[in-house]
């Protein structure tokens, strides 16, 4: 297990507390981590990194925003809509058109957290494939499996009232099967259905399978993750797996780095370089987004220059600021910890957005309140504040006990992972983290 501790250079080394690494469930709770604004004091691997907590979190609201565009469609057709109308566009125009990049961004962070949680652990034959996955199945399949049936349920009852169904279109029995199995997002051909967006999660579920295969052959590093982001790359536009393949790794390689700069105690130099390359970086999305120059300049015919673009965000931009994120937080203990609740409710606010749609869909035409209703910036104010606090209710009275539950009754995750005491906050974050 790799632990360790950065003592500044300009001193003897000399012995200290011993921080866990990255992987490792205990806490120490005998020397309890200070901030490094001290030189004398020590650099330590957090427990939790609570600012990436909180950028899942973020993200997960993102999508919400760029799904704001279901509340204008008619049946599964998407109607006309001024996208500048929209509630405070000017504020989180970024979201309104590139949040479905935001899959892009939980795909990265599950790389990261993975490989910090679980490579170590895996190549090291002290977690089993049984374990593995009573962790992963009792953390997203009893909310995916809820919000099936319930928007299963509703969309019968839409279709039965108004003839159509509400944006996703394929709600049969083959598609409600391929839901089941959690498969839904595997091949572009399958389709939007029911639940639409847990189509990431099914892909997770491949990539969980895919990593933990790598992970048997011994940790991860370069030479074996290079190949995998290559072919992410070239298949990411053409099928979703390849998209998922792509971030994920790339999150790896980005925890890879992480690794090497905490060993080399690089940590704050490289904290400086990185912060100028990610703030300009996020300058020139903001510039793009703004004004579309990429997108007006003609394709060669061999390259489309949005999507090189997009390959220069999602392989660039989103490692490098979870990279440095980290590497912040690894310096300065609790960064985000005041939005982190966000990224505990991640899951259950990607899940329940919705379902939470329909059902206010519904309710809007019964009424007879037109679609303009949702240009008002009280729609977009009350729709986020019922699905942040649903999000928080489901997440602790269903969510967690449901997972504790399921856990219980197999039993089997503690012959390897410990007991629920020893265990990071972060190793429950949902498929949006880990």
């Amino acid at each position: 297990m790799w632990r360790q501790v950065i003592t500044p250079r300009t001193r003897k080394a000399k012995a200290g507390p011993r921080s866990h690494a990255p992987g490792s469930l205990e806490s120490d709770s005998a020397h309890p981590r200070r901030s490094t604004h001290d030189p004398l004091t020590p650099i330590a691997v957090p427990k939790r990194f609570f600012s990436l907590d909180a950028l899942r979190g973020i993200a997960a609201l993102a999508v919400v925003f760029w799904h704001w565009q279901h509340f204008f469609y008619h049946g599964t057709v998407r109607g006309e809509f001024a996208k500048l109308r929209q509630p405070f566009y000017q504020v989180f125009f970024l979201f309104y058109d590139k949040g479905w990049m935001a899959v892009d961004l939980f795909f990265c962070l599950s790389g990261f957290i993975f490989f910090w949680l679980y490579s170590e652990r895996i190549a090291s034959r002290g977690m089993k494939l049984s374990d593995f996955w009573l962790l992963r199945l009792s953390r997203l399949y009893p909310l995916h499996l809820a919000t099936l049936v319930f928007v299963a349920l509703a969309q019968w009852l839409m279709r039965r009232e108004t003839g159509e169904f509400f944006v996703y279109p394929l709600n049969d029995a083959y598609h409600f099967g391929l839901n089941l199995l959690f498969i839904s997002g595997w091949r572009t051909s399958f389709g939007d259905s029911f639940n639409a967006p847990v189509w990431s999660v099914s892909v997770e579920m491949f990539l969980y399978a895919a990593f933990f295969a790598l992970c048997l052959a011994g940790r991860p590093g370069w030479v074996r993750l290079l190949p995998l982001i290559v072919a992410g790359a070239f298949l990411k536009f053409h099928i979703p797996i390849g998209r998922g393949v792509y971030g994920f790794f790339l999150g790896g390689a980005a925890y890879i780095c992480y690794e090497t700069l905490f060993r080399r105690q690089l940590v704050n130099q490289a904290i400086k370089l990185l912060a100028v390359g990610v703030i300009v970086g996020w300058i020139l999305v903001l510039v793009e987004v703004k004004l579309g120059i990429l997108a007006s300049v003609a394709s060669d015919g061999v390259v489309d220059i949005s999507q090189v673009g997009n390959l220069l965000a999602t392989g660039l931009l989103m490692p490098m600021t979870i990279l440095l994120l980290a590497l912040v937080e690894t310096v300065k203990h609790g960064l985000g910890k005041k939005l982190s609740f966000l990224g505990d409710i991640s899951y259950s606010s990607y899940l329940l957005h919705f379902p939470l749609q329909l059902v206010i869909a519904a309710l809007v035409g019964a009424l007879g309140v037109g679609s303009t209703f949702f240009y008002t910036r009280a729609s977009l104010v009350g729709f986020f504040l019922l699905l942040i606090v649903m999000s928080l209710l489901t997440y602790n009275y269903f969510e967690r006990p449901m997972q504790q539950r399921i856990r219980r009754w197999w039993g089997g995750a503690r012959s390897s992972w410990g007991t629920t005491k020893r265990r990071s906050p972060q190793a429950d974050a949902g498929p949006l983290g880990s």
